[in-house]
């Protein structure tokens, strides 16, 4: 809707994940769950490296591995069915030391992580997006004032789409402001989860909570844990 003038359809039925995980995540990687907005606060990062977020890279890292308990066979056939994208380089190098670690796989890992630049023409089934906005920086990052870039970087997934960074910063940013609002419209599927702490995620529902994109600053979306979000998305 924000890119394509509402033209841009969904696949529905022939593009089911069919995963069942029955671990913490479970809400996230809900497979009706088509958008899903994960909240992990900067303030909760500590010693944080320019443009890096090991809280970002480490939950991603963990989400993909659920995939993995629960037979999601996402290596394909010589490109991973699952893309992560993230808009610094020192991130992308984050995100795949810590997949390495995991897998053993560091071909695997190139496969999957990678620039939004590097993502554009591809697709994926399900693509994680780590926004890793450094909370230092006055201004915004001239990256995300490139509406074209951050098209790629939403629009690459095929079934689901999971945003992973903190609300409170993106909310700043019009697009993704959008979004918010668009997942709070549209809560049979798409969803919003807070980890309050970096790895402490609730996963229990918690409905009819306000899911606040004013930009004067008087929202905390901290206090949040999970809002499944409604309608489908068309």
């Amino acid at each position: 809707r924000q890119f394509y003038d509402d033209r841009l359809r969904t696949l529905q039925k022939d593009r089911q994940l069919a995963v069942a995980t029955d671990d913490r995540f479970r809400n996230i990687l809900d497979d009706t769950k088509r958008i899903m907005l994960l909240h992990v606060p900067s303030s909760a990062e500590g010693n944080r490296c320019y443009r890096q977020s090991f809280s970002e890279a480490e939950l991603i890292c963990e989400m993909v591995r659920e995939y993995d308990k629960a037979g999601f066979d996402f290596r394909g056939n010589g490109t991973s069915r699952i893309g992560i994208i993230a808009p610094f380089r020192a991130q992308v190098s984050a995100l795949r030391r810590r997949l390495e670690q995991t897998f053993g796989d560091p071909a695997l890992a190139r496969q999957m992580v990678d620039t939004v630049d590097r993502f554009q023409g591809d697709e994926r089934d399900v693509i994680f997006l780590s926004t890793c906005m450094p909370p230092q920086e006055k201004e915004i990052p001239l990256l995300y004032r490139d509406i074209r870039r951050i098209n790629v970087a939403l629009s690459r997934a095929r079934v689901k789409l999971v945003v992973v960074g903190d609300m409170n910063l993106l909310k700043r940013i019009e697009v993704f402001r959008n979004l918010m609002e668009y997942v709070q419209d549209h809560p049979d599927q798409c969803g919003y989860a807070d980890t309050g702490t970096p790895l402490g995620i609730g996963i229990d529902p918690i409905h009819a909570l306000p899911f606040d994109t004013d930009t004067n600053g008087d929202t905390d979306l901290d206090n949040l844990r999970f809002i499944g979000i409604t309608r489908s998305i068309e």
